[in-house]
């Protein structure tokens, strides 16, 4: 489905995008900005932030995409990389976000699509201080 079919509906939808998913493949040009993204983004999915857009999870989960993932998607372009060899999320936990470790019941990316997003957000600031030690691994 696409971005498209789903902004606009209604005014809550169009503000929760504003603040929350309004990032373009163009505004990635770091890393920094794509995890800072992402971590909005998924902020923007508490159900009581969502309460206040009149949205519900299933509403929000096609409003946006993951920005780590439009950032992997620019820097793998041309390369025999996989998209998530890129990711600090993935590097983080040793895994893409979509794929369970052995500890795991789901991957958290499956379970924040179900609307279970504490152990996605988790993720995500282990991701952030991963990053901001090791930075030149992301020079740009």
């Amino acid at each position: 489905m696409s971005l498209s079919l789903y902004v606009g509906k209604t005014m809550g939808e169009d503000e929760w995008v504003a603040k929350y998913g309004g990032h373009k493949l163009a505004d990635m040009e770091t890393c920094e900005k794509a995890l800072k993204s992402a971590m909005l983004r998924w902020k923007g999915m508490k159900p009581s932030i969502l309460a206040r857009y009149h949205l519900d999870h299933e509403d929000a989960k096609y409003l946006a995409s993951c920005a780590l993932c439009k950032w992997s998607t620019k820097r793998v372009s041309g390369t025999d990389a996989r998209l998530c060899s890129f990711c600090p999320l993935s590097m983080v936990r040793g895994a893409p976000c979509d794929i369970a470790l052995s500890h795991e019941e789901k991957p958290p990316y499956h379970l924040a699509e179900g609307g279970t997003i504490k152990p996605l957000r988790a993720w995500l600031r282990l991701a952030w201080q991963y990053y901001c030690d090791n930075k030149e691994k992301f020079s740009d």
